[in-house]
């Protein structure tokens, strides 16, 4: 799933470009919105980017999905101090995200000798496949 269709939409006050979350995070943006229903881009498209912030000192980085429910953390540079289990959050950089929605939480980091970025792995939090209730935040 890499869109979803919810109910409302301009009939509820719902534009484009709004944060959509479920109970465990960021789930989305709203792409298209109509009178009864709106398209959501969901947080594992594989055109989906977040500027977020991860680690004890809120390293800067780019979310991006790659498969399922993994994504990669982008810009993450060799010295900054990220864990496995870190929680990765919305940077509040961006005018759709808000700050600190949860988006992931990493799950596997590589440094290599000859890059200046870290690989950093990442599970989505959302729950793609239970798709009860989202929020739309506005």
């Amino acid at each position: 799933i890499h869109s979803v269709i919810i109910d409302v939409g301009k009939n509820r006050d719902l534009n484009k470009n709004q944060a959509v979350i479920d109970m465990n995070g960021l789930f989305g943006k709203t792409i298209n919105v109509g009178e009864n229903a709106t398209k959501i881009q969901t947080v594992n498209d594989k055109n989906f980017a977040v500027s977020v912030k991860v680690g004890k000192d809120m390293i800067l980085s780019i979310f991006k999905p790659t498969h399922g429910k993994y994504g990669v953390l982008e810009g993450v540079i060799k010295s900054s101090v990220v864990e496995v289990d870190d929680i990765v959050f919305t940077s509040g950089i961006s005018e759709i995200y808000a700050s600190n929605i949860p988006v992931a939480k990493v799950i596997n980091i590589k440094k290599e000798k000859n890059k200046p970025f870290q690989d950093v792995t990442v599970e989505i939090l959302a729950d793609l496949k239970n798709l009860n209730y989202v929020f739309v935040i506005q």
